[in-house]
């Protein structure tokens, strides 16, 4: 179930802008500097988030490491769960 993260919003100011990428329990609140915004010319978030070239590289980037993960979960399903450090076998 999905919990609103307020911590978040401690976070915004004036000179980035965010954008949430979520896979599976990889929840991510991703800020990107306006300048950095302007010299690429690659995220217009007002527009659409999607189509940006920032939150489909961010989004590609966390499916393959998400991926990863689930495959280790498959060999290790105690690492799903576990709340603390698991010491590999």
């Amino acid at each position: 179930m999905y919990e609103k993260r307020f911590y978040r919003d401690l976070f915004k100011g004036n000179s980035l802008k965010f954008f949430n990428i979520c896979v599976f329990e990889t929840d991510l609140s991703i800020g990107v500097s306006e300048n950095y915004c302007n010299f690429e010319n690659s995220c217009n978030f007002e527009s659409s988030t999607e189509n940006t070239i920032i939150y489909r590289t961010a989004l590609r980037t966390v499916r393959k490491y998400r991926q990863q993960i689930q495959e280790y979960i498959k060999i290790h399903p105690e690492f799903l769960t576990s709340l603390e450090p698991i010491v590999p076998k």
